[in-house]
């Protein structure tokens, strides 16, 4: 049962699908979209989710932001879209009157939304974060360093390209000092960068506020899902939290950022859907 769903933000109007059931588990799932990116996924991944979930008595609702798809507005960064999430979970529970908790569920900083989100969300009862979002330019550096530059030396392949001199030395020698430069400015208190990077903390708040069950899953092959794994190691109030009993961690080895293959949107897509049927 799909069904298309409007949003109304004033004088603007989100669009959605709603994945409804007959009889409906009592909790329902709320998709969340990174940017710029619609309702329906990189891969159309959402879409084949929700349906599995559908399968399974769980409803799920996926609409397009404010400015994005098929959506009116002024599009906003993923800082700013509390206000369409608290109305999407108006219309689900309009749509689902059955239902009683709604999990949120968010890839890249569509995770970081829904932990920003977290510190008002008094009717989530879960989250569900898939490779989220903390990126900082000092960040980013550390993790372009360890995982391509360092790994690029153990490669046979980089080594073929030297000896036959096909590898462009200065360009890549003029990125790793530019990079080790931005770790060095960061770590002596310098400001590496102009833009105000204060989300990540916006983030910790509401991971600290939410007490109800969290859903976990990192990509092994993905800078995201490794900085924020790099960021948990260096940071005693995120290692604290991800402690709690309330907080599941999956890793799925091989997969990239937005699980594109078969065999890893559909475990993604088991565990979510297992986790949310044990959560009552």
């Amino acid at each position: 049962m799909e069904t298309p769903v409007k949003i109304s933000i004033g004088t603007d109007l989100l669009c959605g699908v709603l994945h409804g059931v007959d009889s409906p588990y009592e909790t329902g799932v709320l998709i969340l979209t990174g940017g710029p990116q619609t309702r329906v996924g990189s891969h159309r991944q959402f879409v084949l989710l929700a349906r599995l979930l559908a399968d399974k008595g769980i409803p799920v609702l996926r609409f397009d932001y404010r400015g994005m798809g098929d959506s009116s507005g002024e599009m906003r960064g993923f800082e700013e879209v509390d206000e369409d999430i608290e109305a999407a979970i108006d219309q689900f529970f309009v749509e689902m009157p059955k239902m009683t908790s709604i999990v949120l569920l968010g890839l890249c900083d569509a995770a970081s939304s829904a932990l920003i989100y977290a510190q008002r969300a008094k009717r989530v009862e879960g989250l569900v974060l898939l490779n989220p979002w903390v990126r900082t330019v000092a960040g980013e550096a550390k993790t372009r360093l360890k995982y391509y530059y360092f790994q690029r030396l153990l490669n046979v392949g980089f080594w073929r390209k030297v000896i036959k001199g096909q590898f462009e030395a200065g360009m890549s020698i003029s990125s790793f000092f530019g990079l080790l430069k931005i770790i060095f400015r960061s770590k002596s208190g310098l400001k590496a960068y102009t833009e105000a990077e204060l989300f990540p903390d916006k983030m910790l708040a509401g991971f600290e506020s939410f007490s109800h069950p969290v859903l976990i899953v990192i990509s092994g092959n993905d800078l995201t899902g490794r900085e924020f794994q790099d960021s948990i190691k260096s940071d005693r109030r995120w290692k604290t939290l991800l402690k709690r009993k309330n907080v599941v961690q999956k890793n799925l080895v091989d997969a990239d950022h937005t699980f594109s293959r078969r065999e890893w949107r559909d475990q993604v897509s088991m565990w979510v859907s297992d986790w949310i049927l044990g959560l009552k």
